[in-house]
């Protein structure tokens, strides 16, 4: 009859045998070195991103909605284009100094990810979805606060109640 201790003997002695005959256990990867700029990598993070496209889609949305006249089509196109150049100029800044390198590195990596792909395929969408909701709670929010201003006896123009 074999004793705990034996018992206990042999699982050591298996649980070694396992570890010996185990591969080694691999290493955590490291991060590939980062060989762009921060400002390089933080001007391809902004291009994977989507950016670009949803200042366009956005100033679209605003700006077109006063467009009652086809030639005004084109103007307005040509601005929001100079516009949304200016913006991610400056965006690119901003990610530069918001992000370590390696944040940028993980982001690119992400972008060309099949998530990220997918992720930057569905931003259309989801963005056209968002839209209307959020022009929807928002004129549900301008009523309400008016109507509590008007309530607290005050004006929303800031002048005397009307």
């Amino acid at each position: 009859m074999r004793t705990w201790k034996a018992v206990a003997m042999s699982g050591v002695v298996l649980s070694f045998g396992l570890v010996a005959c185990s591969p080694p256990a691999a290493a955590p990867p490291t991060p590939a070195p980062i060989t762009k700029t921060r400002g390089e990598l933080a001007q391809e993070a902004f291009d994977l991103s989507g950016q670009r496209q949803q200042i366009v889609q956005a100033m679209r949305a605003g700006f077109m909605q006063l467009v009652n006249d086809p030639r005004m089509a084109g103007i307005v196109d040509e601005e929001i284009k100079l516009a949304a150049d200016k913006m991610a100029t400056e965006a690119v800044g901003v990610f530069a100094q918001e992000f370590t390198a390696q944040e940028l590195s993980d982001m690119i990596a992400f972008f060309n990810s099949p998530s990220g792909k997918s992720y930057l395929l569905k931003q259309p969408t989801i963005g056209e979805k968002m839209g209307p909701i959020g022009q929807r709670i928002g004129e549900e929010m301008g009523r309400k606060i008016v109507e509590r201003i008007q309530a607290a006896g005050l004006s929303p123009t800031g002048g005397p109640p009307q």
